[in-house]
This record gives C-alpha cells, structure tokens and sequence, in this order.
C-alpha cells in the first residue's frame, strides 16, 4: 500500500530520535509538500528507511539534523526527486550531508530540483555512500566545513545538464570531493 500525501505543511516538529517531520519505511508519494523547520538526530525533515519514497513539487527547507541528513536521510530504498527544492538545511557539528545523506543501501533519482545553501561538515548539499543520479539540478551556494561543499561522493554518482554555482568548501571540494565513481555529462 502506498501511502500519498498531498497540499500538506509539516512544520515545526521534533524527534527525539530519526525523521523529525517524518519516519517512514514503505512506498510514500509527496506532492505540493512542505517540510520546515524540523529537528531529528538523523534526518531532519525525513527519515527513509525503505522502499520508495516520490517526492514531486515539494519544498524541504530549514531542517536540522543534530547528525547526518539536514533534510532527508535515505538508508534504504529509493527516493526520487521530480521538481522540488531542497533549502537551508543543516546537519549539525561533524556530520554529513546537509541536504541529503544517501547510505549504500539507497538509490536516489533527481530531475529538474534545486539544492542550495545547505550545510554540513561534508557533502553541503550530498552525501553520497550510494548510487545518485542526477539530471538538470542545480547546486548552489551549500557550503561544507570540511569537504565536498556541493556533493562528496563516495559511492555511484551521475549528474547531467546541471549546474554547481558558488559553492564552499573549508577544505577539498568546493563543488564536488570524490572518492568513487562520478560520471558528469
């Protein structure tokens, strides 16, 4: 059974744990939805613990994870992001992925979205350990402490058609920091 969610705001809520706007595991869609300022340990706005999570239209801004994945964290599954906005998100001290953190158990497929001014100890605006492809996507202006402002990759990326504008890393990788296998067209 998929699970579809539409029109809706989440906004303002806490975790003690994962996923402080959402934690799910099973097919969920999300169209015309908002996530801010949420607050989990990891993933501030979503938690992905597996199989497939649509998010189309969408907006996931503002979020905190006090560990890894500021908007969403993907352990598991596929996410596939069609048109929507991932804004000002912060995973919080040492941690990765500001905008998204994608484990080795995840596959990720991004068309026509933005990732801009997130923030994060590495991958700024993604972490990756798994597979990420990217199509027309634009990078902008996240910013690392450490590596990798706009991805740091250490898994399967592909991006094609985007861009990567204005972004700061402290260390290696203002744009891109990689350690696996990229593939840019």
């Amino acid at each position: 059974t998929t699970v579809t969610v539409t029109d809706t705001v989440f906004r303002n809520n806490v975790a003690g744990s994962d996923g402080g706007g959402m934690w799910k595991n099973g097919a969920v869609t999300l169209t015309r939805v908002t996530f801010a300022n949420n607050r989990g340990t990891h993933g501030g706005a979503i938690l992905h613990s597996g199989g497939a999570l649509n998010i189309t239209g969408s907006t996931i801004n503002d979020n905190t994870a006090t560990n890894s994945g500021g908007a969403i964290y993907a352990d598991a599954g596929t996410v596939a992001l069609t048109s929507s906005s991932l804004l000002r998100n912060t995973s919080q001290g040492s941690n990765a992925g500001g905008g998204m953190y994608v484990t080795s158990s995840c596959t990720v497929t991004g068309i026509g979205s933005t990732l801009a001014n997130n923030t994060a100890a590495a991958g700024g605006g993604i972490y990756n350990i798994g597979r990420v492809m990217l199509t027309n996507i634009n990078l902008n202006s996240n910013a690392a402490t450490s590596s990798g402002a706009g991805v740091y990759n250490l898994g399967v990326f592909t991006i094609t058609t985007s861009t990567f504008h204005s972004n700061t890393a402290t260390s290696d990788g203002g744009a891109v920091y990689n350690a696996g296998a990229v593939t840019m067209t």
